[in-house]
């Protein structure tokens, strides 16, 4: 039987909440940035920027939702070097297959394949047709 909460712990739970929200809005907001401004900037700045702040999301203090990390890579992804999403993924979600729907865009991780595929409702076009990206990774993993 679970025993009601106190208010210290409802206040902790408040202050994760809050950091996370702000954790993913801080990444959303730099590949805002980047969809903005993009074209001002070297591929190697945008991998760099989108990296920076993947980094800073991914380290927080509290560890990151499949929804979270799905919303901001959906962003991020447009920045960064190919092979790096497929990377970054893998670290997050490992041997577990995953496919998680946020804000109207689509990631699927396929461990077996080494792969990404990202349905972003921003890559959406008029009629039936779909785009989906596909990412790859190039490096191997250890067994």
């Amino acid at each position: 039987m679970d025993h009601p909460k106190t208010d210290q712990e409802r206040a902790a739970e408040a202050v994760q909440t809050a950091l996370t929200a702000s954790n993913v809005a801080r990444a959303i907001d730099v590949c805002d940035a980047l969809d903005a401004h993009g074209s001002n900037l070297t591929a190697f700045d945008r991998h760099d920027f989108a990296y920076a702040a993947w980094e800073r999301f991914t380290d927080a203090i509290v560890p990151p939702t499949p929804e979270d990390i799905a919303r901001v890579m959906i962003r991020a992804a447009r920045h960064l070097y190919e092979f790096m999403v497929a990377d970054l993924i893998d670290i997050q979600f490992g041997e577990h297959e995953k496919r998680v729907t946020v804000d109207g865009g689509t990631l699927g991780w396929q461990p077996d394949a080494r792969a990404v595929v990202i349905h972003d409702r921003a890559d959406y076009r008029e009629g039936d047709v779909i785009i989906a990206s596909v990412y790859r990774s190039t490096s191997v993993r250890a067994a």
